[in-house]
């Protein structure tokens, strides 16, 4: 029988990762992760072997079912090749063969999240499931092989069987990247279930970056310290968020000691009946209470609508990390402050830690920031401010201004954002006035489309889009350099505003919110998206002030009515300019 070529193009990760082991023999590499002391290689010395003998051998050692055998086959790496199960080895002194056993087949729906194919069921079924129910057509697998195809699949996608390189469109890769940090879910997640342990203390104890393709790997180390530690930080948090939607109705697992069982029960959520309690703390019982488990709810005041602190998420600074130094202005019920941001001691994150070390321009674990600190006469409205840092610390875009946090200084609140270098782009544009060509307005007006849009995906609202709030990372004013910004925060939340505060900040505001904050949408953005071009377009003058109508080239983002405001990225720069 003719060898059989693999019809797959080339992949970089044909043979890379694949260890073997020095010496002369007949190798063979198998599928197993580190996280186990388990058979990485097994070495044929001496013999005449065909290759259908050593699969044979192999799926025993690992505990395949002989109805499975046939599915799996060696691969050579270097050939490209599959071997037939009766192609011949003649093993001696002289021989030097590297091969990989590797599941032949490939299932479409081996995971059986698709609905519409036939899905592949074990070999046994588990408790509870229907014979009858099942699709005739699905193929069966035992636990070995389900297991071991888990680790192929895991294996290949790590070493770029799908690279990001190979990608050329923005969705084409924002949809790589967001489908990779699914799958390093998935791959905590299995240690998780195989250790027995919770899937927070797995993300401690293994980086992510682990579990990622190794171009996308390398892309990383190539981003700036505040792109990786924003991604490091919407990485947990979803691990968070993914740990609460796991639900526990019973548990045959042994605990060594209290404190493990409560640390795993950490962000789980228990079942009882028909009640489903999500554990946010938990403590060892105290002498005399009648039950080990004690579940609280905090009662409820139906009259009036609280701002609930649950839905708040950003991480919290402490207040011997932030170093204040120049007063730097005010914004709405704020004063701004040029700041430095440390780690204190040892912190306990690996992830915070490589971040500090590797900023530019700091000094060791310091890096500059902005404070912007909340006006201690208005502590009423400290929930809103909070609220702002929460909506900016669970957003992650080029264009939007990193939040580290929040500091609760004594009286003071404080947010802690990202210090972008050459500051508002309206003073830019007053300092360059008639010297800024139309091309480089174009180009920052598509990167704060860029912002809105992602915004507007996720169902967010700004509420403060204008020049001042647009911050220049780079100017890009020399020959072949391009501008970059970002959109800062919104500052005070929209909703506390009084109402001559939203006159203030008319022509940005929409006409619908002036009257009723309840009005403000992403309609509302829309309308600011436009006024803000208006604005880039005449260099930072107020848009419309002492102009009449005929005079202003109005886009149509500027409808009066937000139900005729379309999407900003429709824009074209002829609308504008």
């Amino acid at each position: 029988m003719s060898l059989c070529r693999r019809g797959m193009k080339r992949s970089p990760g044909d043979a890379e990762g694949c260890s073997f082991p020095a010496g002369p023999g007949l190798k063979v590499f198998l599928h197993w992760d580190g996280q186990q002391e388990r058979e990485r290689c097994r070495v044929y010395s001496q013999g005449s072997l065909s290759a259908e003998e050593i699969c044979i051998d192999l799926a025993r050692a690992i505990g395949i079912s002989p109805l499975c055998f046939s599915l799996f086959a060696l691969y050579d790496p270097q050939a490209r090749l599959w071997l037939p199960p009766n192609h011949q080895f003649q093993v001696g002194k002289d021989t030097n063969v590297h091969l990989i056993f590797r599941m032949r087949y490939y299932f479409r729906n081996w995971h059986g999240m698709n609905e519409q194919e036939p899905a592949v069921y074990r070999n046994v079924p588990r408790p509870g499931d229907s014979l009858e129910e099942k699709n005739p057509r699905g193929a069966l697998l035992d636990k070995s092989s389900f297991e071991y195809l888990f680790e192929q699949g895991k294996f290949e996608f790590i070493h770029d069987v799908a690279s990001l390189k190979d990608l050329r469109s923005e969705p084409e890769i924002q949809r790589f990247k967001n489908e990779s940090l699914g799958m390093a879910v998935l791959h905590l997640s299995h240690i998780a279930v195989t250790k027995g342990i919770s899937l927070e203390e797995v993300a401690r104890k293994h980086s992510f970056k682990e579990c990622l393709p190794r171009s996308f790997q390398r892309q990383l180390r190539g981003q700036g310290p505040v792109t990786r530690l924003r991604l490091r930080r919407v990485f947990r948090r979803f691990l968070r968020r993914f740990q609460r939607g796991t639900v526990l109705e019973g548990w045959e697992r042994e605990f060594p000691s209290l404190r493990e069982l409560l640390d795993v029960l950490k962000g789980c959520t228990l079942r009882s009946g028909e009640e489903n309690f999500t554990v946010r703390r938990c403590c060892p019982p105290k002498p005399g209470e009648i039950s080990d488990l004690l579940i609280t709810r905090k009662a409820k005041d139906d009259g009036k609508q609280i701002l609930n602190l649950t839905q708040l998420s950003f991480h919290q600074i402490r207040k011997d990390e932030i170093t204040q130094r120049a007063h730097l202005g005010q914004g709405t019920r704020t004063n701004i402050y040029e700041g430095v941001l440390s780690v204190c001691g040892n912190s306990g994150n690996d992830d915070e830690a490589e971040y500090f070390s590797t900023e530019q321009n700091n000094n060791g674990r310091e890096m500059h920031v902005i404070l912007k600190v909340l006006d201690p006469s208005h502590r009423d409205i400290a929930l809103a401010f909070f609220e702002t840092a929460s909506l900016m610390s669970q957003v992650s875009h080029v264009h939007l201004a990193f939040v580290h946090g929040v500091c609760v200084r004594g009286s003071e609140n404080i947010m802690v954002e990202e210090f972008v270098e050459h500051g508002p782009l309206d003073v830019l544009l007053r300092k360059e006035k008639g010297r800024i060509s139309v091309g480089w307005k174009i180009a920052v007006a598509k990167q704060l489309g860029s912002a809105l849009s992602y915004l507007e995906d996720k169902n967010l609202v700004h509420g403060n889009v204008c020049a001042k709030n647009i911050l220049l990372a780079r100017k890009g004013l020399e020959d072949g350099s391009a501008p970059f910004v970002k959109l800062s925060d919104p500052g005070i939340s929209f909703t506390v505003l009084s109402r001559e505060e939203r006159v203030d900040r008319i022509p940005w505001i929409a006409p619908e919110c002036v009257r009723d904050v309840g009005n403000l949408s992403t309609a509302a953005d829309k309308w600011s998206f436009g006024t803000t071009l208006l604005e880039i377009c005449f260099d930072a003058d107020v848009p419309l002030k002492e102009r009449t109508p005929s005079e202003v080239p109005l886009p149509p983002l500027w409808a009066p009515s937000p139900h005729f405001r379309p999407h900003p990225p429709i824009l074209g720069p002829t609308s504008l300019f």
